[in-house]
């Protein structure tokens, strides 16, 4: 899930402080990464020093002398992107070599949806001279990952810190237009966890169920194990939204409390998830456009969502690059025809559904501009002759 909030202030010092011990133990890294093209040409590169974050979040170049003269109360935002419950389960598994894969599935998700929100999302407040939309040439980011909730339940999770300032087309630095960001959450976020399960699937092996919630479970993990770990929750649902002071104990503590919570948890009777396959689910896809329409960044959420069993990003990415061109980008996106985004009855009959790997979806795609080739000098042939498609087929 991705949540998203505007910042008046730098949250780097926080951020920055925190060692996140349970994540850092395991995977023997770093928990703090500079993402985006701007942080490459910036020369930010491995972990994050707080001077250069809180630099960025006053509106100032790393390494420049020009000082920041606006006035912007919004120095930036930050999107946490949390791994659903069954996920943060895998995480908390005493194997460390499970708990590793786990980071890296959830880190290599959470940069797909940053990638996307770099290139679909974000225009720059400034103009050019003739009024048209400027946008950057990318982002300076700052990835924190960490692993437990202030209840110290397994909650895989990521802040990436995003300062309001970048480097447009046309060289110049400027603050952004945070509207697209709020426009394209539901897309970042869909394509987030359909990127999640995929990784999760290729790399631990694991299945993820076809559920009519909407929710992302994963085969073999129940809810009384979820509901063991979700203190927090239960936390907020009683109505206490204070924060207690966080604390970073090291990965050992953490799994013997994690141990001691499943003991004590009460066995909850559901009945077994059916794995979902690696397809995309059409009815779901065509259901969800709808509703909502047919702007790009709604046909990637609700094609990530029918993606029940995960979606690889180069899939996605093959997806959104055949959608987005000519069709604007932030909240300046233009509507897209129904026939282009939602394959026809017949064209299911004949294919299937689209596979949801990169190089079976092309050759799908491949195979669908035959099917339309075909059809199209079928109906010509039909009009030659003076007849409907519908009085040809009769006969």
């Amino acid at each position: 899930m991705l949540s998203l909030s505007s910042l008046t202030r730098s949250n780097a010092g926080y951020l920055t402080s925190d060692q996140a011990r349970e994540v850092a133990e395991v995977t023997g890294d770093q928990v703090t990464r500079w993402l985006g093209r701007s942080a490459q040409v910036l020369d930010r590169k491995g972990a994050v020093v707080l001077e250069d974050l809180e630099m960025l979040y006053a509106g100032r170049i790393p390494g420049g002398t020009l000082l920041d003269r606006s006035r912007r109360s919004i120095v930036g935002w930050d999107l946490v992107f949390a791994a659903p419950k069954s996920a943060s389960v895998i995480f908390s598994s005493s194997d460390h070599d499970v708990a590793s894969a786990a980071v890296g599935a959830h880190e290599r998700a959470v940069d797909a949806a940053l990638a996307y929100l770099e290139d679909r999302a974000l225009t720059m407040q400034r103009r050019r001279s003739d009024g048209a939309v400027l946008w950057p040439v990318g982002v300076a980011a700052a990835r924190f990952t960490h692993g437990v909730s202030r209840s110290l339940d397994p909650h895989l999770h990521s802040h990436v810190c995003l300062p309001n300032i970048a480097q447009a087309v046309d060289g110049r630095f400027g603050a952004l237009d945070g509207r697209g960001l709020y426009a394209h959450r539901s897309a970042a976020d869909s394509l987030y966890r359909a990127v999640l399960r995929y990784e999760f699937t290729k790399t631990l092996g694991v299945e993820y169920a076809s559920c009519a919630s909407g929710l992302d479970r994963i085969c073999g993990i129940s809810r009384t194990r979820e509901l063991a770990f979700s203190h927090r929750r239960n936390e907020m649902k009683q109505g206490r939204r204070d924060r207690d002071p966080k604390v970073s104990p090291s990965r050992r503590d953490v799994e013997d409390a994690w141990r001691r919570q499943e003991a004590t948890a009460f066995d909850v009777a559901e009945a077994s998830l059916t794995p979902a396959e690696s397809l995309i689910d059409e009815y779901r896809f065509s259901s969800a456009l709808e509703t909502s329409g047919f702007r790009p960044r709604e046909i990637v959420a609700a094609l990530g969502n029918a993606a029940a069993g995960g979606m690889s990003r180069q899939a996605m990415e093959y997806a959104v690059k055949a959608w987005s061109t000519q069709a604007g980008r932030g909240i300046y996106e233009e509507s897209l025809l129904r026939a282009a985004v939602i394959p026809s009855p017949s064209l299911l009959r004949v294919l299937g559904p689209r596979p949801t790997d990169l190089i079976a979806l092309d050759r799908w795609e491949r195979a669908r501009l035959v099917v339309d080739r075909n059809d199209r000098s079928r109906s010509e042939r039909y009009r030659a002759r003076g007849l409907s498609d519908r009085e040809f087929g009769s006969r």
